[in-house]
């Protein structure tokens, strides 16, 4: 968009060439006009009842609803390049690799209208690119959840990102985190190569990363904001889509989405979200909220290293929230953790750590009691 000063010398300069004000502000605003087009028309599926923010410094401009494929159906996926979402999250793992079968089907002959985010847990990018039906993707996304070792993998990480980009694999990198949040997230500012960060961004982590926001924000490096429901209800959640857009260092919202009903909702929060009222709602009582933050505190206090948090978000995450016990299993079996719990000595410190006072402990066994059902039945 023509800035104000530019603006403002163009009335003049066409003052001085004999038109009047009116004439020049008229001219302007077709300048502007045009400009919007020109914008517009390198946005990916734009529609102009959705919104898009630029990611970074990055060029990319992304739907500020954009789609978890965690639990993915072609329908959903489908209504959503419908309305104008052009940024889709994926990985491998998901759903058994069914999922990002699933983004293939959808974009296939449509992959002008979409931005593919990736999670690095692939064993080859080449092959996965080959299974979405692509030659590229936009952003590689390195899953990084313990910051001491995401430091020491920062140079062997660059490198493997710098290979990738230029065979012309991937445009940008990312990082995905939902332990030590604003740790990793700092070690990805000593970097000179993310332009993007993708934390889980529950209510209380709002409040939370505001140091990491305002070092975001400097470096115009931007979050991509993911679990950002906690244990909000479906009345509630639409309002804190608002809240996390307000701030204009996140880009985009991304949210799993099983139901064409709830896409309406949340997408059109996210569209009609204003940017730059985020210290409003932190000043007041939206961002009231009791349950888990997906902070993981309660890990980081655990005198055994027991990977507490995959517990609790397995089991309040994943199947009290988001009903995907799908998921949950998935997530259970993957990381182990019906062994991982074995050393626990009751001793107590994860439920003494929690901000949001969870009877952590008793989540645990909760966990175990469940999953331990799931197998039996």
């Amino acid at each position: 968009m023509i800035n104000q000063l530019s603006r403002r010398s163009f009335v003049r300069r066409c003052s001085s060439m004999g038109l009047g004000v009116g004439a020049a502000a008229l001219i302007g605003q077709a300048a502007d006009e045009s400009e919007k087009k020109q914008k517009t028309k390198s946005i990916r599926n734009f529609r102009e009842t959705m919104a898009y923010r630029e990611v970074g410094s990055t060029g990319i401009n992304v739907s500020s609803f954009s789609m978890g494929t965690g639990q993915c159906s072609d329908e959903v996926l489908n209504a959503a390049l419908d309305k104008g979402i052009n940024l889709f999250h994926t990985c491998v793992k998901y759903s058994g690799g069914k999922s990002i079968e699933t983004v293939a089907r959808v974009i296939r002959g449509k992959t002008g209208k979409v931005h593919i985010a990736l999670k690095d847990t692939f064993s080859s990018l080449e092959e996965t690119l080959k299974v979405l039906g692509v030659g590229s993707i936009d952003f590689v996304m390195f899953n990084r959840h313990n910051a001491d070792k995401f430091r020491k993998e920062i140079p062997d990480i660059k490198k493997r990102f710098l290979q990738w980009r230029d065979k012309g694999m991937v445009k940008y990198a990312g990082l995905t985190t939902h332990k030590q949040m604003g740790e990793c997230i700092d070690v990805a500012l000593e970097t000179d190569f993310i332009s993007c960060v993708m934390p889980s961004y529950s209510p209380s982590m709002v409040d939370d990363l505001k140091k990491q926001r305002d070092a975001l924000r400097r470096k115009n490096i931007s979050i991509i904001a993911m679990k950002t429901r906690g244990q909000l209800d479906d009345e509630q959640y639409p309002s804190q889509v608002q809240t996390v857009l307000s701030d204009p260092v996140v880009c985009t919202v991304t949210k799993g989405v099983k139901t064409i009903d709830d896409l309406k909702s949340w997408s059109s929060a996210a569209a009609n979200a204003r940017s730059g009222f985020l210290n409003r709602y932190l000043n007041s009582e939206a961002l009231a909220y009791s349950g888990c933050g997906l902070c993981g505190k309660c890990e980081e206090a655990c005198p055994e290293n027991i990977p507490v948090a995959d517990y609790i978000r397995c089991i309040r995450y994943y199947v009290d929230s988001e009903k995907t016990p799908d998921i949950a299993r998935e997530t259970f079996d993957e990381l182990h953790l019906q062994s991982a719990a074995a050393g626990c000595t009751d001793c107590g410190a994860c439920s003494r750590a929690c901000p949001q006072r969870i009877a952590v402990r008793a989540e645990v066994r909760r966990t175990l009691h469940y999953f331990g059902s799931t197998v039996a039945a």
